[in-house]
């Protein structure tokens, strides 16, 4: 009797388990409000990145802390997508492909910002502007490629 009970009770908690992971997982729904949120959150601040510095050095903190919360939204931007896309492992390769490629392009872009700048105090705050407007434009362009994917 009492080693029924005991499977019984642990096949309770493996039910309770299944029950609260199928709870925590995400929906399509769920991705798309995350990446249209994340979207919002950046576009909502073109233009509006520290407006109110003084200094230089006051204005690369500030930059700094914007390119904290850009590279945060275009985490979950991302990782949203590419949840969305799961179900077609050639579409998921594709996206982390072009993904590589802009990165570079990024790389390669401030690289230039960083050489015009060079010498300035500017500088470094230039350079994180790039990053800045690079990442929420890839996050636009992605948005409308993928339209269909991540608004219905």
């Amino acid at each position: 009797m009492r080693m029924r009970s005991k499977k019984a009770c642990l096949l309770c908690l493996l039910f309770i388990h299944l029950d609260l992971t199928l709870l925590r997982a995400q929906t399509p729904f769920s991705y798309q409000n995350q990446a249209k949120a994340a979207l919002r959150s950046q576009v909502s601040k073109i233009g509006k990145d520290c407006p109110n510095t003084r200094s230089t050095a006051n204005e690369n903190i500030c930059i700094g802390r914007v390119e904290l919360e850009t590279k945060a939204d275009f985490a979950t931007y991302y990782g949203s997508l590419r949840s969305l896309l799961q179900a077609s492992p050639d579409a998921v390769s594709q996206l982390e492909k072009s993904q590589e490629e802009w990165e570079r392009y990024v790389q390669k872009a401030c690289d230039a910002i960083e050489s015009f700048y060079r010498g300035g105090t500017i500088r470094p705050s230039a350079v994180v502007s790039c990053r800045i407007q690079l990442t929420r434009s890839r996050m636009q362009d992605l948005d409308v490629l993928y339209y269909t994917t991540l608004h219905q």
